[in-house]
């Protein structure tokens, strides 16, 4: 059995998966997801995989965020420009 923060993390995987590429909130993703949002490893996790565009409110992989904002404010490319 999985300890938990190993399964916070593979539950944050799932979450990142779902989010990308829609403008859900997570606490929309189901029951299932209810309360991770308060656990530093899942939050963690997620973070390094996916974020929400603070332009557009979509939700987009990391290698997508705009390197020219990336220090001050999480935005895709294509708010930045």
């Amino acid at each position: 059995m999985p300890d938990t923060d190993t399964a916070m993390r593979e539950l944050a995987e799932q979450a990142a998966q779902r989010l990308s590429g829609t403008c859900m909130l997570v606490m929309q993703l189901g029951e299932e997801f209810e309360g991770a949002d308060n656990d530093d490893d899942f939050c963690r996790r997620l973070d390094e995989l996916v974020f929400c565009c603070e332009g557009c409110d979509w939700w987009f992989d990391q290698s997508e965020m705009a390197e020219s904002d990336a220090r001050d404010r999480w935005v895709c490319e294509e708010c930045a420009e």
